[in-house]
């Protein structure tokens, strides 16, 4: 009930079951293993976000796919929602089941203010996915220049083929 009522924006209902006693933890999950806190964050739920948090959720949970609350709030572009897990101290490391980071999943989606939050935050500008791949590649390859700009200046290193800058 839980997982359903932050995936619908139930922020009252979620409320009310925290204080009957709902465990977050795994019970609370979907199918596919995804919390209610990255249901919530991929949906840009920032008041049941911050009331999971509140109540002590796990920031660096996983779902099947290696996907944790900072990747789906990264790739979705709820800038407030990263906010929240940074200050919290959710995992910049974290990758998924391709090798992918948050700051690469922001950017391939083109999510400026997110990788600026990320880099500023301490993501590693050069982590590459389980292909070899690159933010500033993936950010090249889809023409989002002013993310290659910002990682360019944070010290991330684009190769392409032997040639690197």
């Amino acid at each position: 009930a839980l997982y359903y009522a932050c995936l619908l924006g139930a922020s009252s209902i979620v409320q009310a079951l925290l204080d009957h006693g709902v465990n977050i933890g795994v019970n609370n999950q979907s199918e596919r293993r995804r919390s209610a806190l990255q249901a919530a964050s991929e949906k840009g739920r920032t008041e049941i976000v911050r009331i999971l948090i509140y109540n002590g959720d796990d920031l660096d949970t996983d779902d099947f796919d290696g996907v944790t609350a900072l990747h789906a709030a990264s790739a979705s572009g709820h800038i407030e929602i990263v906010q929240m897990l940074l200050e919290r101290r959710a995992d910049l490391s974290k990758r998924d089941h391709l090798g992918e980071t948050a700051l690469f999943a922001a950017s391939r989606k083109g999510n400026t203010e997110i990788v600026q939050a990320l880099i500023a935050a301490g993501a590693d500008v050069n982590a590459p996915d389980k292909q070899g791949r690159t933010a500033i590649r993936v950010a090249v390859e889809r023409g989002f220049s002013d993310i290659v700009q910002y990682l360019h200046a944070a010290g991330a290193k684009l190769v392409i083929g032997r040639i690197s800058t």
